[in-house]
């Protein structure tokens, strides 16, 4: 079955396509306009204990990575690592990328190791992220400016204990 409007048609099936790829974003606006967002955000992540520590918390010792959501949340740490003077290392991944999955126990061992704040951001809740990579998993080091000053794509944990070792100091 064709539909034409105009001086363009266009075959039904492809309209379902095309409703798919809208619903994730007018979903998410949903959830943002209703307060939803906000109340997931502030959920507390699987083996948290939901004690409130902010992103200042344990910069000089590390050794927690804390999972960003929003620009605002990415915003706060870039400011709160300017601030303290540390670096702010940020992971890139989502949860079905199996690279990912095995680098990310690596990333928390070196927040444990290194000073500096380490976060993560999984790409398929935070799609908009304005350095948002091609490739996952990518680890990215942002200083005082605010932009990205070196980056690893890649699981290899070598290079990444040594992109970490250049922007910090350890514990």
């Amino acid at each position: 079955m064709i539909i034409c409007i105009g001086p363009i048609c266009v075959p039904i099936w492809h309209l379902g396509i095309l409703l798919l790829m809208l619903a994730k974003p007018l979903i998410h606006l949903f959830k943002i306009l209703t307060g939803w967002e906000a109340q997931d955000s502030a959920a507390p992540e699987k083996g948290d204990s939901g004690g409130g520590a902010t992103a200042t918390d344990g910069v000089k010792q590390g050794g927690e990575v804390r999972s960003v959501r929003t620009q605002f949340e990415f915003d706060r740490l870039l400011a709160e690592a300017k601030n303290a003077g540390v670096p702010l290392f940020v992971d890139f991944g989502a949860n079905w990328c199996g690279p990912c999955r095995r680098i990310a126990p690596i990333f928390h061992h070196l927040s444990q190791r290194y000073s500096g704040i380490f976060a993560s951001v999984n790409v398929d809740d935070f799609p908009d992220h304005p350095d948002a990579p091609s490739m996952l998993p990518t680890f990215k080091v942002y200083r005082d400016k605010g932009y990205a000053i070196d980056s690893l794509t890649g699981a290899s944990p070598d290079k990444l204990e040594a992109l970490v070792a250049r922007h910090a100091a350890k514990n």
